[in-house]
């Protein structure tokens, strides 16, 4: 009991530290972002998240939850998960490619087509991630886990504010979260051993959980 106590203040106390880092990232970038960048940048960049938040929405599942419950999770469990990631990544990637001209049409704005085009690929890279990061959490890993949140975060931090010293346009802010999601890949597979496969055992429990 005092060893799962100890775990437990020690996840809060990184989760904390984890939420401030966070937030002073994010307050350091807005600053440097408005000073580099035009409303009109956020703008057109705001009008494609509202797109991608509905795609979002309407792909939000418990697969994460669904390892993180279950205590007889294996290897059957988390490449279920991971292949559901994975068609779930590649099917969103594919409603927006293939809706990026209406969207853009409907708001009268034809730079909605590349960016959105370019988001089909960080929602492929979501869906690759290795799902074995789950087990961070599952694990009260939580120093790994903040290592992994952290890496992503200052990797968009330094690839955003470089692009956007460099162009002083909008790509700075989409290819700033494509290398955020791109290092965090790479991070998901070198901070975890675990290696995923595509496999459609369990995954009828995974489904029925979410």
């Amino acid at each position: 009991m005092d060893s799962m106590n100890q775990k437990l203040a020690a996840g809060v106390g990184w989760m904390v530290l984890l939420r401030f880092v966070l937030r002073i990232l994010g307050l350091i970038s807005t600053v440097i972002l408005a000073r580099l960048l035009t409303p009109e940048d956020f703008g057109v960049v705001a009008l494609a998240m509202v797109f991608i938040a509905v795609i979002e929405i309407l792909g939000t599942f418990s697969f994460d939850m669904a390892l993180i419950q279950n205590q007889e999770a294996n290897r059957h469990h988390y490449n279920a998960v991971w292949t559901l990631e994975v068609i779930k990544g590649v099917t969103s990637g594919f409603l927006v490619w293939i809706f990026a001209e209406y969207i853009s049409v409907y708001f009268g704005e034809p730079r909605l087509v590349p960016i959105l085009h370019c988001w089909t690929l960080i929602l492929i890279m979501d869906g690759l991630r290795n799902v074995g990061v789950v087990a961070f959490r599952k694990e009260m890993n939580f120093n790994k886990e903040f290592q992994y949140q952290l890496i992503i975060k200052i990797g968009a931090f330094i690839v955003t504010v470089f692009l956007a010293w460099q162009t002083r346009n909008y790509w700075a802010l989409v290819l700033g979260t494509l290398a955020g999601r791109t290092i965090g890949l790479v991070a998901s597979y070198a901070l975890h051993p675990y290696r995923p496969r595509f496999s459609l055992v369990k995954m009828n429990e995974i489904v029925s959980f979410s």
